[in-house]
């Protein structure tokens, strides 16, 4: 008889989580947008959140359907997330690139005013569960 330890289904979502939130922070840090966006590329719009004062977030959307969300909490740590994104009229889908055994990391912006100056993002479960807040965010430049 050995004394082996098995992971009991009940516990495999919490090592889905902890390994989850182990390759995200090997994977985030501060970066900048040329490290991978190809040098083509400029911003078309810029967004910053307006309901939380803990933190600040920005949305930049560049030409080639790419984007960039970076955090800035209190302290010099600053976490930038890249995806692709996809327009339909007034809505912007995120795809953050991130895919985990629970599923994609995405969010959705919609356009709440006609000329794109104001935008509510809606994120997944997924985001939700690890933290990212729905919020609005205004434009703050057109690139």
């Amino acid at each position: 008889m050995t004394n082996q330890r098995q992971l009991t289904p009940r516990y495999f979502p919490l090592a889905l989580v902890a390994i989850t939130i182990s390759l995200v922070a090997a994977c985030s840090g501060p970066t900048t947008p040329s490290d991978t966006l190809a040098t083509s590329a400029r911003p078309i719009a810029a967004y910053v959140a307006v309901d939380s004062p803990s933190y600040g977030a920005r949305y930049v959307l560049y030409n080639d359907s790419t984007f960039t969300l970076r955090y800035s909490r209190s302290g010099p740590r600053t976490f930038e997330y890249r995806g692709r994104y996809t327009r339909a009229e007034q809505q912007i889908i995120f795809n953050f690139g991130f895919f985990t055994p629970d599923g994609p990391w995405q969010a959705i912006g919609v356009l709440t005013d006609d000329h794109g100056n104001e935008m509510a993002v809606a994120y997944n479960e997924l985001m939700k569960w690890l933290e990212f807040v729905n919020g609005r965010y205004v434009r703050i430049s057109d690139g």
